[in-house]
């Protein structure tokens, strides 16, 4: 309580101070201390050090990070939460969303320089116990290929229970809401997730730790992205490269992939999350 000892103690000296640590080009504690200490040689204030930068940072990071980092940062990371329970049965709410597959393919008609490629792949996902019920992959996302998700996820419905059935509510984001409104309009209730928050989707928490447990299984792995603290070692990615599969055997390893995790078995009690949910829809 005793606010003789601070060195940033009036307002005016706060926000100079608050100022420097919110610019958008996200300058470190050591390069704004400087820019501080500048500041206050010139107008009679103390200097201060890189430690108090740090403490003033780390403090009113809530009402900074949206000038620091945008809004979007901000919104993830102190916006409201509601949170949902899960459906209480399958096929009640289905969601959809667009994956960079974190698997590289040779391809030889790209050149010599930069023959790695990666597909685009659309999950259908059942909100229920995260079953993958459908997918898709190619170049580039198209509402063609987001409708041949939802195709190969009806199939695969047949394929399990014996009898065609659609599901009750889909979710999803914008993307292509021109043209794909009334596609999902005509499968169930369309209620699409708000606009640039990832976290609103089911989905999107279902693309993490236990999705790349099931692709470091595979030797041309590409690491997660590169922001996170899983990513792969880069000198042994560059050494493995030449070993890579060719892009014509892609569709094995995809479908590989998602039957490994449809078959994923769950932790506690070793039944598979197919047969989960197979189990909860009869």
């Amino acid at each position: 309580g005793n606010q003789r000892s601070l060195k940033v103690a009036d307002e005016l000296a706060q926000s100079v101070l608050l100022e420097l640590i919110a610019h958008p080009n996200q300058h470190d504690d050591v390069m704004v201390c400087k820019a501080y200490n500048t500041w206050a040689a010139a107008n009679g204030y103390e200097p201060i050090r890189p430690a108090t930068v740090g403490l003033h940072r780390r403090k009113n990071m809530h009402l900074l990070q949206g000038q620091r980092n945008g809004n979007t940062v901000w919104y993830n990371t102190y916006g409201k939460v509601i949170y949902r329970e899960r459906p209480s049965a399958p096929l009640l709410l289905v969601g959809s969303d667009d994956n960079d597959l974190d698997l590289y393919f040779r391809d030889e008609r790209r050149g010599k320089n930069n023959p790695y490629y990666r597909y685009q792949l659309i999950i259908v996902m059942d909100a229920y116990n995260d079953y993958i019920l459908g997918y898709s992959y190619g170049e580039t996302i198209t509402a063609d290929l987001i409708k041949a998700a939802y195709l190969d996820a009806v199939y695969h419905i047949r394929q399990l229970t014996g009898g065609w059935y659609l599901m009750d509510q889909i979710q999803t984001d914008r993307w292509g809401s021109g043209a794909l409104t009334r596609f999902y309009k005509n499968l169930a209730t369309y209620t699409p997730a708000t606009a640039k928050v990832a976290r609103a989707k089911y989905i999107e928490r279902a693309f993490g730790t236990e999705w790349h447990q099931v692709l470091k299984m595979y030797p041309n792995y590409a690491g997660q992205n590169i922001t996170s603290r899983f990513r792969i070692n880069r000198d042994h990615l560059e050494l493995a490269k030449r070993n890579f599969p060719p892009i014509e055997e892609a569709y094995q390893y995809i479908e590989d992939f998602i039957n490994r995790l449809r078959l994923l078995p769950h932790r506690k009690t070793g039944v598979t999350r197919q047969q989960q949910w197979l189990d909860a829809f009869n």
